[in-house]
């Protein structure tokens, strides 16, 4: 098997194509989009290289997510705030962006799991709002170490090319793998960083392969959820 495609572990893995008889067609809202990289960025000249490259990076998904699902992208204010990547009140739902490298693990922030469950009780929506993780498993391996040196169009030219898929989470499961102790998560409880729950590589590609499977292993039904 291709190596690139070694989390399909299925013998067949195009035996169900039939389903798409019975499903909906996705109409795009773009085709495409010009990624502003020095409007965008021309403010950050202060901020240090490293964390230029993951704004960069982070900016592009959320624009692609923004293509996809529509609503307003945050403008950053670099405060550490945990604030939604994308907003929509008219159509009541909030998106959680994040890319993740090969073999990386999405981080699940304490405070930024709690902010969101607080969103769906509090009054600032007509009704509890939708709200989605949507992860990036892209193809660039340390792109700090390996981009800092370039230009950062090199990075976002990249991108396109290396982008292999993606996973679009309610905050139901985002909870419920931020609290759950298996063989896909692993906890961070010490005192030099914010407490965090690690999603690790093995469980996104499990939920990628094995959707209703992994959902069971979380405890979860899989016929609560559209797969």
């Amino acid at each position: 098997m291709d190596e690139r495609y070694r989390f399909i572990r299925s013998t067949n893995p195009f035996e169900n194509l039939k389903d798409y008889e019975s499903s909906f067609e996705i109409t795009m809202k773009k085709h495409g989009f010009e990624y502003p990289v020095q409007l965008t960025f021309s403010e950050e000249g202060f901020l240090e290289p490293g964390k230029r490259l993951t704004t960069a990076l982070g900016r592009y998904y959320e624009l692609l997510t923004q293509i996809m699902c529509g609503g307003k992208i945050k403008r950053k204010t670099f405060d550490n705030s945990v604030e939604p990547d994308l907003m929509s009140f008219k159509n009541n739902f909030l998106y959680e962006v994040k890319a993740v490298s090969p073999g990386a693990g999405v981080l699940l922030n304490d405070e930024q799991i709690t902010k969101y469950a607080q969103l769906q009780l509090q009054d600032i929506f007509k009704e509890p709002p939708e709200i989605y993780f949507d992860i990036y498993r892209h193809g660039i391996k340390k792109p700090v170490k390996n981009f800092k040196k370039k230009n950062l169009e090199e990075l976002v030219n990249q991108l396109p090319l290396n982008t292999k898929f993606m996973l679009s989470l309610p905050l139901s499961v985002m909870t419920t793998i931020h609290n759950f102790n298996s063989n896909y998560t692993s906890f961070y409880n010490g005192d030099k960083w914010a407490h965090f729950t690690r999603f690790c590589s093995s469980g996104l590609n499990a939920m990628l392969a094995y959707p209703e499977k992994t959902l069971q292993e979380f405890g979860l039904n899989p016929n609560d959820f559209y797969i």
